[in-house]
């Protein structure tokens, strides 16, 4: 088996483990996530025009896609990252650290179900929240560059 494929089994492995314990990933990962970004929490009920839930599930949907394909399509999320996090910003006013926090509490949500031991699993999340986070930059800069 080749290394590109133990990872994307590994990651596999991560995204089971988690949805075995938890079950729907939404619940805590927007608990987490809005207890480091409490303001964001407006913003969810504004788009969601009272009912945070469908832009919620939207973004929790949109964040495992990148994560669960960011081993094996890389470009291709890199390019709706180009796309999203700019229309996020510039059109929605989401602020960029509220994109990047989302990201990083779901991988932060995966990760408190990986045993201690297990190095690999833990090496793995961080190389994606690297990834997702430097395509996230990218993105951010285009957004510079065009103001």
């Amino acid at each position: 088996m080749s290394e590109a494929n133990a990872r994307v089994e590994l990651m596999e492995a991560i995204l089971e483990r988690a949805a075995d314990a938890l079950g729907d990933l939404g619940a805590p990962v927007m608990k987490q996530f809005y207890a480091q970004y409490p303001q964001a929490r407006a913003s969810f009920e504004a788009h969601g025009l009272g009912d945070p839930v469908r832009p919620e599930a939207s973004m929790i949907d949109s964040m495992l896609y990148c994560i669960m394909y960011w081993l094996e399509r890389p470009m291709e999320i890199r390019l709706i990252l180009a796309d999203q996090v700019p229309h996020h910003c510039e059109t929605l006013h989401v602020e960029l650290d509220w994109f990047r926090g989302l990201v990083h509490a779901m991988i932060d949500v995966l990760e408190a179900t990986i045993p201690a031991a297990d190095e690999q699993a833990r090496a793995l999340c961080s190389f994606i929240r690297a990834g997702l986070d430097e395509s996230t930059d990218q993105a951010a800069a285009a957004i510079r560059r065009r103001n």
